[in-house]
């Protein structure tokens, strides 16, 4: 396995951990409330990843060029692509 392949699967690991610890810590602070999405930035990029509303296990991760992107928009578009989804 490429050496590339093999850290980006290690940081999606990393990520579904870091996504359920933070969704553990929001209801052990009985905030009410529900993690939309979570952003990593980075000098050239921003990760976004967005924990599916119907199945908290899956979650979608896009990464956008810093430089072009429109975060704003991205967010928008990704919670809009979510809803397309179909399980059945």
């Amino acid at each position: 396995m490429a050496k590339n392949k093999l850290v980006k699967i290690k940081l999606v690991k990393s990520l579904i951990g870091s996504s359920e610890a933070q969704r553990k810590v929001a209801a052990a602070l009985n905030l009410g409330d529900e993690i939309e999405d979570v952003l990593i930035t980075l000098g050239k990029q921003y990760h976004l990843i967005r924990p599916l509303d119907r199945n908290n296990a899956l979650f979608l991760y896009l990464v956008l060029d810093r430089s072009k992107a429109n975060l704003a928009m991205s967010r928008h578009e990704l919670k809009s692509f979510e809803k397309e989804l179909d399980f059945s």
